[in-house]
């Protein structure tokens, strides 16, 4: 068992019309270089998942880069699916 801090996974809430209930973005998993590959990505996604489950929420939505394979992998490998929308962005400066 790891006795140190190896990464971090981060989710906020919405509310959702169409999912009738709170809706969880998963904004962030960053596993550090070293301790990639060796199952705790996926011990992280797990944990998010129920705690995901637990504060009842209806639908998680994450964002990967087109081009990390390695990422999409996993997420895939995790019950996730590709989503047919088109992800869009408005940013304010």
């Amino acid at each position: 068992r790891i006795s140190e801090i190896v990464g971090y996974a981060i989710i906020t809430y919405i509310f959702s019309f169409e999912y009738q209930g709170k809706m969880a973005f998963f904004e962030e998993l960053y596993i550090k270089d070293v301790f990639r590959g060796q199952g705790i990505g996926h011990e992280a996604i797990e944990f998010v998942k129920d705690f995901a489950k637990a504060q009842n929420v209806k639908m998680m939505y994450l964002e990967v880069e087109s081009n990390n394979q390695k990422a999409q992998k996993l997420y895939l490998a995790n019950d996730f699916v590709i989503h047919k929308r088109m992800i869009m962005k408005l940013a304010f400066q």
